[in-house]
């Protein structure tokens, strides 16, 4: 019966015929859907890229701080980056719940949250690579 199913949709669509179904495949698939164009509609007035450029350094500085209490050596100095950390942090979450939404054209808010939440994730996962140094206080 699956088979019938795959002659009838090949019939249906040519473009379709025999699907490859190979992860690689359905990711080029993905990736063919992509479009830039909510990127740069980001970027398309100077204030916007103004705008989204500063919540992008909100969230890049909001990742500094987590990484910087990686060179912490006493508490004093751990305990000052995370207060940074959590400044900067509660800063963005507020950023991103009431201005972004105001922000960002509706049609490309999700592309713009994304894209600054991604700075502050490569940030983590930049932390999560390096050795804590508050381990070795004493």
């Amino acid at each position: 019966m699956l088979e019938e199913a795959g002659r009838l949709a090949s019939t249906n669509d040519p473009e379709m015929g025999n699907m490859d179904t190979s992860a690689k495949a359905a990711a080029l698939r993905r990736l063919r859907k992509f479009s830039k164009g909510h990127v740069k509609s980001l970027f398309a007035t100077r204030k916007l890229a103004y705008s989204t450029s500063l919540l992008i350094v909100i969230w890049v500085l909001t990742g500094v701080f987590l990484f910087a209490s990686t060179t912490s050596r006493t508490s004093n100095a751990l305990l000052a980056w995370n207060c940074g950390y959590t400044f900067t942090s509660n800063v963005m979450y507020g950023v991103l719940y009431a201005v972004s939404p105001e922000l960002f054209p509706t049609k490309d808010r999700g592309t713009g949250n994304a894209i600054v939440a991604t700075a502050n994730r490569i940030f983590g996962i930049m932390v999560g690579l390096q050795p804590f140094s508050y381990m070795k206080m004493n």
